[in-house]
Protein backbone atom coordinates (compact mmCIF):
# COMPACT_ATOMS: atom_id res chain seq x y z
CA UNK A 1 0.00 0.00 0.00
CA UNK A 2 2.60 2.37 0.61
CA UNK A 3 4.48 1.81 -2.61
CA UNK A 4 1.03 2.61 -4.31
CA UNK A 5 0.26 5.43 -2.63
CA UNK A 6 3.83 6.85 -2.78
CA UNK A 7 6.38 5.09 -4.95
CA UNK A 8 4.10 4.64 -8.27
CA UNK A 9 3.40 8.42 -7.90
CA UNK A 10 6.89 9.99 -6.86
CA UNK A 11 8.52 7.90 -9.80
CA UNK A 12 5.90 8.96 -12.26
CA UNK A 13 6.67 12.66 -11.13
CA UNK A 14 10.19 12.89 -11.54
CA UNK A 15 10.07 11.26 -14.92
CA UNK A 16 7.45 13.81 -16.27
CA UNK A 17 9.53 16.80 -14.52
CA UNK A 18 12.71 15.17 -16.64
CA UNK A 19 10.67 15.02 -19.45
CA UNK A 20 9.58 18.53 -19.14
CA UNK A 21 13.36 19.86 -18.54
CA UNK A 22 14.08 18.22 -21.63
CA UNK A 23 11.45 19.56 -23.79
CA UNK A 24 12.20 23.05 -22.89
CA UNK A 25 15.68 22.51 -23.49
CA UNK A 26 15.66 20.95 -26.85
CA UNK A 27 12.76 22.42 -28.44
CA UNK A 28 10.87 25.90 -28.52
CA UNK A 29 8.83 24.95 -25.48
CA UNK A 30 8.32 26.40 -22.29
CA UNK A 31 5.89 23.81 -20.13
CA UNK A 32 4.11 25.15 -17.10
CA UNK A 33 3.15 22.52 -15.00
CA UNK A 34 3.94 18.87 -14.12
CA UNK A 35 1.54 17.25 -16.62
CA UNK A 36 2.19 19.61 -19.49
CA UNK A 37 4.10 17.31 -21.90
CA UNK A 38 2.29 14.26 -21.57
CA UNK A 39 -1.29 15.32 -21.29
CA UNK A 40 -0.26 16.95 -24.71
CA UNK A 41 0.65 13.36 -25.76
CA UNK A 42 -3.26 12.13 -24.97
CA UNK A 43 -4.79 15.27 -27.06
CA UNK A 44 -7.72 14.33 -29.62
CA UNK A 45 -8.51 17.69 -30.76
CA UNK A 46 -6.56 20.94 -31.33
CA UNK A 47 -8.30 24.20 -31.60
CA UNK A 48 -6.07 26.78 -33.32
CA UNK A 49 -7.01 30.46 -33.05
CA UNK A 50 -6.10 31.89 -36.07
CA UNK A 51 -7.25 35.61 -34.59
CA UNK A 52 -4.61 38.48 -34.78
CA UNK A 53 -1.83 37.54 -37.21
CA UNK A 54 -2.26 34.51 -39.21
CA UNK A 55 -5.51 35.70 -41.33
CA UNK A 56 -3.26 37.61 -44.05
CA UNK A 57 -4.30 41.68 -43.92
CA UNK A 58 -5.00 43.50 -47.11
CA UNK A 59 -1.54 45.98 -47.75
CA UNK A 60 0.92 43.48 -46.40
CA UNK A 61 3.63 43.70 -48.04
CA UNK A 62 5.29 40.81 -50.51
CA UNK A 63 7.96 39.38 -47.91
CA UNK A 64 5.04 39.30 -45.05
CA UNK A 65 3.28 37.44 -47.59
CA UNK A 66 5.68 34.92 -48.25
CA UNK A 67 6.36 34.43 -45.11
CA UNK A 68 3.54 33.86 -43.88
CA UNK A 69 2.39 31.25 -47.11
CA UNK A 70 5.98 29.40 -46.01
CA UNK A 71 4.32 29.23 -42.46
CA UNK A 72 1.40 27.68 -43.70
CA UNK A 73 2.79 25.43 -46.05
CA UNK A 74 4.92 23.99 -42.38
CA UNK A 75 1.92 24.25 -40.47
CA UNK A 76 0.17 22.07 -43.06
CA UNK A 77 2.47 19.64 -42.81
CA UNK A 78 1.84 19.34 -39.10
CA UNK A 79 -2.07 19.05 -39.61
CA UNK A 80 -1.35 16.13 -41.54
CA UNK A 81 0.75 14.47 -39.27
CA UNK A 82 -1.56 15.31 -36.42
CA UNK A 83 -4.53 13.87 -38.44
CA UNK A 84 -2.51 10.40 -39.49
CA UNK A 85 -2.62 10.24 -35.86
CA UNK A 86 -6.39 10.10 -35.01
CA UNK A 87 -6.18 14.05 -33.19
CA UNK A 88 -8.19 16.06 -35.34
CA UNK A 89 -7.84 20.04 -35.82
CA UNK A 90 -10.33 22.53 -36.04
CA UNK A 91 -9.71 26.60 -37.02
CA UNK A 92 -11.49 29.13 -34.64
CA UNK A 93 -11.01 33.21 -35.29
CA UNK A 94 -12.37 36.19 -33.59
CA UNK A 95 -11.51 38.40 -36.06
CA UNK A 96 -13.55 40.10 -38.59
CA UNK A 97 -12.44 38.34 -41.28
CA UNK A 98 -15.39 36.40 -42.06
CA UNK A 99 -16.26 32.98 -42.91
CA UNK A 100 -15.33 32.47 -46.48
CA UNK A 101 -11.26 33.44 -45.52
CA UNK A 102 -11.19 31.23 -42.34
CA UNK A 103 -12.67 28.96 -44.74
CA UNK A 104 -10.20 29.01 -47.64
CA UNK A 105 -7.14 28.88 -44.38
CA UNK A 106 -8.90 26.14 -43.55
CA UNK A 107 -9.11 24.42 -46.96
CA UNK A 108 -5.44 25.32 -47.63
CA UNK A 109 -4.59 23.18 -44.63
CA UNK A 110 -6.24 20.30 -44.95
CA UNK A 111 -8.48 20.94 -42.16
CA UNK A 112 -11.43 21.53 -43.81
CA UNK A 113 -13.01 19.95 -46.81
CA UNK A 114 -16.16 21.97 -48.47
CA UNK A 115 -17.87 19.04 -49.81
CA UNK A 116 -17.46 16.55 -47.03
CA UNK A 117 -21.09 15.78 -44.90
CA UNK A 118 -18.53 15.11 -42.14
CA UNK A 119 -17.26 19.25 -42.12
CA UNK A 120 -19.16 22.13 -41.10
CA UNK A 121 -17.83 25.93 -40.95
CA UNK A 122 -20.12 28.20 -39.01
CA UNK A 123 -19.73 31.71 -37.83
CA UNK A 124 -19.95 32.78 -34.05
CA UNK A 125 -23.89 34.37 -34.24
CA UNK A 126 -25.01 30.59 -35.60
CA UNK A 127 -23.41 28.59 -32.25
CA UNK A 128 -25.32 31.98 -30.16
CA UNK A 129 -28.65 30.56 -31.40
CA UNK A 130 -27.88 26.41 -30.79
CA UNK A 131 -29.12 25.14 -27.87
CA UNK A 132 -26.55 22.83 -25.79
CA UNK A 133 -27.66 19.89 -26.90
CA UNK A 134 -27.50 20.70 -30.66
CA UNK A 135 -24.30 22.12 -30.05
CA UNK A 136 -22.95 19.23 -28.29
CA UNK A 137 -24.06 16.94 -31.51
CA UNK A 138 -22.74 19.23 -33.82
CA UNK A 139 -19.06 20.04 -32.42
CA UNK A 140 -17.54 17.15 -33.86
CA UNK A 141 -18.08 17.38 -37.51
CA UNK A 142 -17.20 21.73 -36.82
CA UNK A 143 -13.88 22.36 -38.45
CA UNK A 144 -13.95 25.93 -39.13
CA UNK A 145 -15.46 28.93 -36.76
CA UNK A 146 -15.02 32.83 -37.36
CA UNK A 147 -16.61 35.65 -35.53
CA UNK A 148 -16.05 33.58 -32.51
CA UNK A 149 -16.33 34.90 -29.06
CA UNK A 150 -14.21 34.31 -25.99
CA UNK A 151 -17.29 32.79 -24.46
CA UNK A 152 -18.58 31.12 -27.94
CA UNK A 153 -14.58 29.24 -28.40
CA UNK A 154 -15.32 28.19 -24.42
CA UNK A 155 -18.74 26.76 -25.11
CA UNK A 156 -16.81 24.80 -28.03
CA UNK A 157 -14.15 23.42 -25.68
CA UNK A 158 -16.63 22.23 -23.18
CA UNK A 159 -18.71 20.56 -25.49
CA UNK A 160 -15.81 18.73 -27.32
CA UNK A 161 -14.70 17.99 -23.50
CA UNK A 162 -18.42 16.48 -22.98
CA UNK A 163 -18.23 14.68 -25.70
CA UNK A 164 -15.30 12.36 -24.54
CA UNK A 165 -12.63 14.52 -26.19
CA UNK A 166 -8.97 15.53 -24.50
CA UNK A 167 -9.07 19.05 -26.36
CA UNK A 168 -6.13 21.42 -26.43
CA UNK A 169 -6.38 25.00 -27.46
CA UNK A 170 -3.73 27.37 -28.63
CA UNK A 171 -4.42 30.86 -28.34
CA UNK A 172 -4.14 33.65 -26.14
CA UNK A 173 -4.03 36.60 -28.74
CA UNK A 174 -6.95 38.41 -26.22
CA UNK A 175 -6.62 38.29 -22.52
CA UNK A 176 -10.50 37.20 -22.81
CA UNK A 177 -9.13 33.83 -23.50
CA UNK A 178 -7.30 32.77 -20.59
CA UNK A 179 -10.75 31.22 -19.55
CA UNK A 180 -10.85 29.09 -22.82
CA UNK A 181 -7.12 28.24 -21.71
CA UNK A 182 -8.03 26.90 -18.40
CA UNK A 183 -10.99 25.12 -19.18
CA UNK A 184 -8.74 23.02 -22.18
CA UNK A 185 -7.05 19.91 -20.81
CA UNK A 186 -3.72 21.70 -22.63
CA UNK A 187 -3.93 25.65 -23.36
CA UNK A 188 -1.32 26.57 -25.51
CA UNK A 189 0.03 30.43 -26.19
CA UNK A 190 2.96 31.94 -27.19
CA UNK A 191 5.59 34.73 -26.04
CA UNK A 192 3.76 37.69 -28.29
CA UNK A 193 0.68 36.34 -26.43
CA UNK A 194 -1.44 38.46 -23.93
CA UNK A 195 0.45 38.11 -19.99
CA UNK A 196 -2.58 36.80 -18.96
CA UNK A 197 -3.42 34.53 -21.62
CA UNK A 198 0.43 33.11 -20.77
CA UNK A 199 -0.08 32.67 -17.22
CA UNK A 200 -3.22 30.65 -17.97
CA UNK A 201 -1.11 28.17 -20.39
CA UNK A 202 0.03 24.50 -19.74
CA UNK A 203 2.81 25.16 -22.89
CA UNK A 204 4.41 28.20 -24.37
CA UNK A 205 5.84 28.14 -27.51
CA UNK A 206 8.08 30.47 -29.10
CA UNK A 207 5.92 31.94 -31.78
CA UNK A 208 2.94 30.29 -34.16
CA UNK A 209 5.61 29.89 -36.53
CA UNK A 210 7.08 26.94 -34.52
CA UNK A 211 3.34 25.25 -34.36
CA UNK A 212 5.46 22.23 -35.85
CA UNK A 213 7.04 22.14 -32.32
CA UNK A 214 3.81 20.55 -30.59
CA UNK A 215 4.53 17.08 -32.72
CA UNK A 216 7.69 16.37 -30.73
CA UNK A 217 6.03 16.88 -27.60
CA UNK A 218 3.05 15.47 -28.87
CA UNK A 219 4.97 12.13 -29.84
CA UNK A 220 7.15 12.20 -26.46
CA UNK A 221 3.69 12.63 -24.29
CA UNK A 222 2.34 9.61 -25.64
CA UNK A 223 5.22 7.61 -25.09
CA UNK A 224 5.68 9.02 -21.39
CA UNK A 225 2.14 7.61 -20.71
CA UNK A 226 2.41 4.24 -22.32
CA UNK A 227 5.53 3.65 -20.29
CA UNK A 228 3.44 4.88 -17.58
CA UNK A 229 0.91 2.40 -18.18
CA UNK A 230 3.69 -0.53 -18.30
CA UNK A 231 5.10 1.02 -14.88
CA UNK A 232 1.37 0.18 -13.08
CA UNK A 233 1.64 -2.96 -14.65
CA UNK A 234 4.89 -3.87 -12.87
CA UNK A 235 3.78 -2.15 -9.99
CA UNK A 236 0.39 -3.98 -9.41
CA UNK A 237 1.37 -7.19 -10.13
CA UNK A 238 3.98 -7.08 -7.38
CA UNK A 239 1.76 -5.53 -5.14
CA UNK A 240 -0.88 -8.00 -5.72
CA UNK A 241 1.37 -10.99 -5.79
CA UNK A 242 3.21 -10.12 -3.18
CA UNK A 243 -0.09 -9.66 -1.16
CA UNK A 244 -1.81 -12.69 -2.25
CA UNK A 245 1.66 -15.02 -1.33
CA UNK A 246 1.94 -13.30 2.49
CA UNK A 247 -1.72 -13.64 3.34
CA UNK A 248 -2.65 -17.26 2.36
CA UNK A 249 0.88 -18.66 3.55
CA UNK A 250 0.34 -16.18 6.77
CA UNK A 251 -3.46 -17.60 7.21
CA UNK A 252 -2.41 -20.81 6.56
CA UNK A 253 0.98 -21.61 8.72
CA UNK A 254 1.07 -18.85 10.86
CA UNK A 255 4.57 -17.13 9.08
CA UNK A 256 5.10 -15.48 5.21
CA UNK A 257 7.62 -16.90 3.22
CA UNK A 258 8.73 -12.95 2.69
CA UNK A 259 9.43 -10.84 5.06
CA UNK A 260 8.46 -7.00 5.43
CA UNK A 261 12.48 -6.26 4.54
CA UNK A 262 12.21 -8.35 1.75
CA UNK A 263 8.60 -7.08 0.00
CA UNK A 264 10.48 -3.97 0.67
CA UNK A 265 13.75 -4.56 -1.22
CA UNK A 266 11.47 -5.93 -4.29
CA UNK A 267 9.25 -2.40 -4.78
CA UNK A 268 12.96 -0.64 -4.71
CA UNK A 269 14.06 -2.74 -7.51
CA UNK A 270 10.46 -2.24 -9.13
CA UNK A 271 10.95 1.61 -8.53
CA UNK A 272 14.71 1.88 -9.90
CA UNK A 273 14.14 -0.47 -12.78
CA UNK A 274 11.10 1.31 -13.73
CA UNK A 275 11.88 4.88 -13.24
CA UNK A 276 15.15 4.05 -15.72
CA UNK A 277 12.03 2.65 -18.63
CA UNK A 278 10.36 6.32 -17.66
CA UNK A 279 13.01 8.58 -18.48
CA UNK A 280 15.06 6.41 -21.15
CA UNK A 281 14.13 8.15 -24.49
CA UNK A 282 12.02 6.19 -27.72
CA UNK A 283 13.39 5.69 -30.85
CA UNK A 284 11.30 7.54 -33.04
CA UNK A 285 10.46 4.34 -35.00
CA UNK A 286 9.03 3.00 -31.97
CA UNK A 287 6.92 6.39 -31.48
CA UNK A 288 5.39 6.25 -35.19
CA UNK A 289 4.41 2.72 -34.24
CA UNK A 290 2.46 3.84 -30.83
CA UNK A 291 -1.63 3.18 -30.82
CA UNK A 292 -3.60 6.32 -32.16
CA UNK A 293 -5.14 8.69 -29.89
CA UNK A 294 -7.92 6.74 -27.33
CA UNK A 295 -10.45 9.41 -27.91
CA UNK A 296 -12.41 8.49 -24.66
CA UNK A 297 -11.77 10.80 -21.59
CA UNK A 298 -13.42 8.43 -19.55
CA UNK A 299 -11.69 5.21 -20.00
CA UNK A 300 -9.51 3.80 -17.22
CA UNK A 301 -5.63 3.89 -17.20
CA UNK A 302 -5.93 -0.10 -16.46
CA UNK A 303 -6.84 -1.31 -19.54
CA UNK A 304 -8.70 -4.42 -20.49
CA UNK A 305 -5.46 -5.94 -22.23
CA UNK A 306 -3.57 -4.95 -19.08
CA UNK A 307 -5.61 -6.79 -16.48
CA UNK A 308 -5.80 -9.91 -18.02
CA UNK A 309 -2.09 -9.36 -18.36
CA UNK A 310 -1.82 -8.54 -14.34
CA UNK A 311 -4.12 -11.38 -13.62
CA UNK A 312 -2.10 -13.96 -15.52
CA UNK A 313 0.90 -12.73 -13.69
CA UNK A 314 -0.95 -12.78 -10.11
CA UNK A 315 -2.32 -16.16 -10.51
CA UNK A 316 0.92 -18.03 -12.03
CA UNK A 317 3.40 -16.38 -9.70
CA UNK A 318 1.36 -16.75 -6.38
CA UNK A 319 -0.20 -20.05 -7.63
CA UNK A 320 3.63 -22.26 -8.03
CA UNK A 321 5.08 -20.63 -5.39
CA UNK A 322 2.28 -21.35 -3.26
CA UNK A 323 2.74 -25.03 -4.15
CA UNK A 324 6.54 -24.80 -3.66
CA UNK A 325 5.60 -23.53 -0.06
CA UNK A 326 3.38 -26.20 0.89
CA UNK A 327 5.10 -29.36 -0.88
CA UNK A 328 8.56 -28.25 -0.60
CA UNK A 329 9.37 -29.61 2.46
CA UNK A 330 8.99 -32.88 1.01
CA UNK A 331 12.27 -32.53 -1.40
CA UNK A 332 15.36 -33.90 -0.01
CA UNK A 333 18.03 -31.45 1.08
CA UNK A 334 15.34 -28.41 1.12
CA UNK A 335 14.93 -26.91 4.92
CA UNK A 336 12.03 -24.41 6.14
CA UNK A 337 14.60 -21.65 5.28
CA UNK A 338 15.87 -22.67 2.09
CA UNK A 339 12.28 -23.44 0.50
CA UNK A 340 11.28 -19.77 1.87
CA UNK A 341 14.96 -18.09 0.06
CA UNK A 342 13.85 -19.43 -3.32
CA UNK A 343 10.72 -18.23 -2.90
CA UNK A 344 11.86 -14.43 -2.13
CA UNK A 345 14.27 -15.08 -5.17
CA UNK A 346 12.25 -16.66 -7.50
CA UNK A 347 9.40 -13.78 -6.87
CA UNK A 348 11.97 -11.42 -6.87
CA UNK A 349 13.32 -12.60 -10.06
CA UNK A 350 9.92 -12.97 -11.58
CA UNK A 351 9.53 -8.67 -11.14
CA UNK A 352 12.93 -8.20 -13.08
CA UNK A 353 12.35 -10.32 -15.93
CA UNK A 354 8.78 -8.93 -16.22
CA UNK A 355 10.71 -5.29 -16.46
CA UNK A 356 12.66 -7.32 -19.71
CA UNK A 357 9.33 -7.77 -20.94
CA UNK A 358 7.83 -4.14 -20.57
CA UNK A 359 10.84 -3.08 -22.47
CA UNK A 360 10.58 -5.39 -25.17
CA UNK A 361 14.15 -6.51 -24.80
CA UNK A 362 13.42 -9.37 -27.21
CA UNK A 363 13.00 -7.03 -30.14
CA UNK A 364 15.46 -6.20 -32.73
CA UNK A 365 18.26 -3.72 -31.75
CA UNK A 366 18.27 -2.12 -35.64
CA UNK A 367 19.47 1.24 -36.30
CA UNK A 368 19.23 3.37 -33.10
CA UNK A 369 17.71 0.63 -30.76
CA UNK A 370 21.42 -0.58 -29.64
CA UNK A 371 21.91 2.13 -27.51
CA UNK A 372 19.25 2.54 -25.59
CA UNK A 373 18.31 -1.30 -25.20
CA UNK A 374 22.07 -1.73 -24.33
CA UNK A 375 21.12 0.80 -21.53
CA UNK A 376 18.72 -0.96 -20.51
CA UNK A 377 19.75 -4.56 -20.93
CA UNK A 378 22.70 -2.94 -18.64
CA UNK A 379 20.20 -2.21 -15.93
CA UNK A 380 18.46 -5.70 -15.86
CA UNK A 381 21.36 -7.26 -15.90
CA UNK A 382 22.53 -5.10 -13.05
CA UNK A 383 19.50 -5.77 -11.43
CA UNK A 384 19.61 -9.60 -11.61
CA UNK A 385 23.16 -8.94 -10.38
CA UNK A 386 22.29 -7.45 -7.24
CA UNK A 387 19.30 -9.84 -6.47
CA UNK A 388 21.62 -12.39 -6.06
CA UNK A 389 24.22 -10.99 -4.15
CA UNK A 390 21.67 -9.78 -1.62
CA UNK A 391 19.69 -13.04 -1.60
CA UNK A 392 23.44 -14.87 -0.31
CA UNK A 393 23.27 -12.79 2.56
CA UNK A 394 20.13 -13.85 3.88
CA UNK A 395 20.83 -18.18 2.69
CA UNK A 396 23.49 -19.50 0.36
CA UNK A 397 22.06 -21.29 -2.38
CA UNK A 398 23.72 -24.20 -4.47
CA UNK A 399 23.70 -24.04 -8.44
CA UNK A 400 20.57 -26.42 -8.95
CA UNK A 401 18.39 -24.12 -6.06
CA UNK A 402 19.26 -20.91 -8.11
CA UNK A 403 18.47 -23.12 -11.85
CA UNK A 404 14.96 -23.47 -10.28
CA UNK A 405 15.14 -19.91 -9.33
CA UNK A 406 15.93 -18.45 -13.00
CA UNK A 407 13.22 -21.39 -14.36
CA UNK A 408 10.46 -20.12 -12.61
CA UNK A 409 11.32 -16.15 -13.18
CA UNK A 410 12.01 -17.48 -17.26
CA UNK A 411 8.93 -18.90 -17.42
CA UNK A 412 6.85 -16.00 -16.09
CA UNK A 413 8.66 -14.17 -18.91
CA UNK A 414 7.92 -16.53 -21.41
CA UNK A 415 4.03 -15.94 -20.23
CA UNK A 416 4.53 -12.62 -20.93
CA UNK A 417 5.70 -12.96 -24.38
CA UNK A 418 2.37 -15.01 -24.80
CA UNK A 419 0.14 -12.35 -23.43
CA UNK A 420 1.89 -10.25 -25.96
CA UNK A 421 1.73 -12.28 -28.79
CA UNK A 422 -2.45 -12.30 -27.88
CA UNK A 423 -2.91 -9.13 -27.24
CA UNK A 424 -4.04 -8.18 -30.43
CA UNK A 425 -6.90 -10.18 -30.13
CA UNK A 426 -7.69 -8.34 -26.93
CA UNK A 427 -10.18 -5.35 -26.73
CA UNK A 428 -9.28 -2.17 -25.30
CA UNK A 429 -5.21 -3.49 -25.54
CA UNK A 430 -4.39 0.50 -26.56
CA UNK A 431 -3.17 2.62 -24.12
CA UNK A 432 -6.41 4.76 -22.72
CA UNK A 433 -7.00 8.38 -21.76
CA UNK A 434 -6.15 9.65 -18.36
CA UNK A 435 -5.76 13.44 -18.77
CA UNK A 436 -8.90 13.42 -16.49
CA UNK A 437 -7.50 12.99 -13.52
CA UNK A 438 -3.88 14.38 -14.51
CA UNK A 439 -6.40 18.08 -14.84
CA UNK A 440 -7.06 17.08 -10.85
CA UNK A 441 -3.67 17.74 -10.17
CA UNK A 442 -3.34 21.56 -12.14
Amino acid sequence: MIGIQHGMPFVISISLAYWNQKKAITEDVEPQNLSACGTMGLVTVIIVDMSGGLIEASGSSEDAVDSMRQHRRTMRDAVMTFKMAGVDIKLVSGDDDGLPALTAIASELGVYTADSTDHEAVEGQEIRNLSDGELKRRADRIKVMANFHPKDKLSMVQCLTENDHVVAFYGGSAARDALVLKAADVGISDKNSTEMAKKSSDIIISSYKTFNSLIPIWKYGRRAYYNIQKFIQLQLTVMVSSLVITSIATMALGDSPITLIQLIWVNLITWILGGLMLIKGPESRELDALPKAAGNRTEPVVTMGMRVYILTQILYQSSVLLVFLFKGQSIPGINRRVRKAIIFNSFALCQVFNYGNAMDLEKNWSNGGVERKGFLLVAFGTAVGVQVLVAEIWVRLNLMQWGFCFLLAALSWGLGLAMKALSPFMPNWSFKNISSHLRQSR
